[in-house]
């Protein structure tokens, strides 16, 4: 789910940190100030990955129910603290600095972000189109080639350049999502971790079409052109999280799920050999 790409130990780090609160969620003991002080260690260096990724270390308050005592409670804000600072620090330090200077200058960059502090409204028509705009509208070209569908759908075709067939990608994911189907069933949060982690995916939505836009487009009333699906590897896990308890009994053959699974992604990874092994011509 990675890719070989610049956004590799971005992706990793994200998912490690919401690994790690997740192994905490599931000890048997209750949470320690140990594991505060770790989260804390993690969350600063979250902050320094993306500006976007600072807002993951919101999921740290996943672990309220773990933690005993009103003083426990209220320390777990500081790990999502210690994420934001750092990414302050981070922006402050760089903040001279353009993203794609080629694309837009430093100082309009500074003007659309002011823009948008002074007219927040602007930010919701820009959501609505860059979720239902078809993405074959968007113009943007790379040696000749339009790039925004290709982009888009690299998560299902395996890379954003070369583009694999349904039967070599689809056995990959329909094996994730058996094992996600399986295993989140037996899942037990309550309704405000649902908020909880519905309220982050909508944060980080939000801040990567924003950043997008006053960075690479220059236009906050456009279509956020540049978004990648593997900007949102991040936030899967989390999604994952909300899919519904589909199983209620223990009637589940392990040994068949294991071996499907196994069998499934041995022949997407045969597969994708197979197709660079080949000269195509």
């Amino acid at each position: 789910m990675i890719f070989p790409t610049a956004d590799a130990v971005t992706n990793s780090y994200c998912l490690l940190f919401i690994a790690v609160v997740l192994c905490l969620y599931q000890r048997d003991d209750m949470l320690q100030y140990w594991h505060i002080a770790l989260l804390c260690m993690m969350g600063a260096l979250l902050g320094q990955v993306k500006i976007t990724c600072f807002i993951i270390a919101l999921f740290v308050l996943f672990l309220i129910p773990k933690a005993h005592g009103c003083v426990k409670k209220i320390t777990l804000a500081l790990p999502a603290l210690t994420a934001f600072v750092s990414m302050w620090l981070w922006r402050a330090k760089t903040s001279q600095i353009s993203v794609a200077p080629n694309r837009v200058p430093l100082e309009k960059t500074h003007e659309l972000e002011g823009q948008l502090l002074q007219s927040s409204w602007k930010i919701f028509p820009l959501i609505g189109r860059s979720l239902f705009e078809p993405m074959d509208f968007d113009t943007e070209k790379i040696n000749g080639q339009l790039v925004n569908s290709r982009r888009n759908l690299q998560f299902f075709t395996g890379t954003e350049e070369i583009q694999l067939p349904l039967i070599v990608m689809a056995p990959v994911l329909i094996a994730i999502m058996m094992l996600l189907i399986v295993h989140m069933s037996y899942k037990n949060i309550n309704k405000l971790q649902v908020g909880l982690i519905v309220l982050i995916i909508v944060l980080y939505y939000v801040l990567s079409c924003v950043a997008m836009s006053i960075t690479w487009v220059g236009n906050v009333d456009a279509y956020a052109s540049g978004l990648q699906n593997r900007y949102f590897i991040p936030v899967l896990p989390l999604a994952a999280l909300l899919f519904p308890n589909f199983i209620r009994d223990e009637n589940i053959n392990r040994r068949v799920l294991a071996i499907s699974v196994a069998a499934l992604t041995a022949f997407s990874y045969i597969a994708i050999a197979i197709t660079y092994v080949i000269q195509w011509k």
